[in-house]
């Protein structure tokens, strides 16, 4: 399959050409990344037919998911998530340094905390230092990287609320299922919403270890469509490509493949993706990445990779007005990455 025919296969069924309920996106694209807390609220604004600004976020729930990273789900497959982690059981030691036998003290008190509405980071903080945590466990349980709360987060016991408040949440209970039937799921939906894609795709979206991964794949992969090595269900239907077409930072557009050569060259990936491995809002244009885009209120900020044309600016501008619902956007086109790179 060529680049341009992967791209063309894959577009509706990420519900970017005909949208669908947020809450059946959310589930069928398998979450939606979530370290920026916009980024998901952007990825149904493209995909929902549903979606209201003051609603988007009811019925979801932020956690670490596949990968390790934070995912926007709902809050009613929370088990399925969990599952797929094989993350059930008592707290064990880990490399955050915190002893395990005073984890279920503190995991216990922390949500006594937030059940009485004491749930933002620092507060939380506040609220363990007066009960007597000495500083430093304090640094270990609230560990900018995860610390007692990614365990605690892990065994179903909080997570985040979605939106941008920085708060946790009790979540509800979670429905424990079997790690590979929990996996087995997901993959499923995996290949329906982004096939065609290649078992190493697959494997590169999940995360999971190799050695785990493989004898569900071997269960899998014979029960659904092929060619050239791609996988897919039901039948192929190429659509017409909009001629733009917007994606926000991470979207599940780029994150569904290890190789992304339907989106855009690889000499252009520094432009979408950067050091840190942040991958920016972009703008599809005649079948490749070719922008990204900023908003802020009231202006919607365009940096091009490489020059554009007049037509394309165009297009750009209307289709962004178009998405944000506001005819009186100012648009701003700063100077092409490829010159910024250079020093132009």
């Amino acid at each position: 399959m060529n680049s341009l025919d992967l791209l063309r296969y894959t577009l509706a069924r990420q519900f970017l050409l005909t949208q669908a309920g947020r809450m059946e996106v959310v589930s069928e694209l398998c979450g939606l990344q979530a370290q920026f807390a916009n980024n998901p609220r952007y990825s149904l604004l493209l995909r929902a037919n549903d979606f209201s600004e003051a609603t988007w976020d009811t019925g979801l729930i932020k956690i670490w998911t596949h990968r390790n990273t934070m995912h926007l789900i709902r809050a009613d497959e929370l088990g399925l998530y969990l599952s797929a982690k094989d993350a059930a059981g008592p707290f064990t030691e880990s490399f955050w340094g915190i002893p395990v036998e005073v984890k279920p003290f503190w995991a216990h008190f922390l949500c006594e905390q937030i059940a009485n509405g004491i749930a933002e980071r620092e507060a939380l903080k506040d609220a363990c230092r007066r009960r007597g945590m000495d500083e430093a466990l304090v640094g270990k349980v609230f560990n900018g990287w995860g610390g007692l709360l990614k365990e605690m987060s892990d065994r179903g016991m909080i997570a985040y609320a979605p939106g941008t408040q920085k708060r946790f949440i009790l979540p509800p209970k979670p429905q424990w299922m079997d790690r590979d039937e929990a996996r087995t799921l997901l993959i499923r939906r995996y290949f329906t919403h982004y096939g065609p894609a290649t078992a190493e795709d697959c494997a590169a979206f999940f995360g999971y270890p190799w050695r785990e991964l493989r004898p569900l794949l071997r269960q899998i992969l014979p029960s659904l469509q092929e060619q050239d090595g791609y996988y897919y269900t039901g039948e192929l239907a190429p659509v017409s490509v909009p001629r733009c077409l917007y994606l926000t930072g991470f979207d599940p557009l780029i994150m569904g493949y290890k190789n992304r050569d339907r989106l855009f060259k690889p000499r252009d990936r520094r432009m979408v993706i950067n050091e840190a491995g942040i991958v920016f809002p972009t703008i599809l244009y005649r079948n490749q990445l070719r922008a990204r885009w900023k908003k802020t209120p009231g202006r919607l900020t365009i940096t091009p990779f490489y020059p554009l044309s007049n037509t394309a600016q165009d297009a750009m501008a209307t289709t962004g007005r178009r998405l944000f619902n506001d005819r009186s956007l100012q648009i701003e086109f700063t100077k092409p990455l490829q010159a910024l790179e250079k020093g132009e």
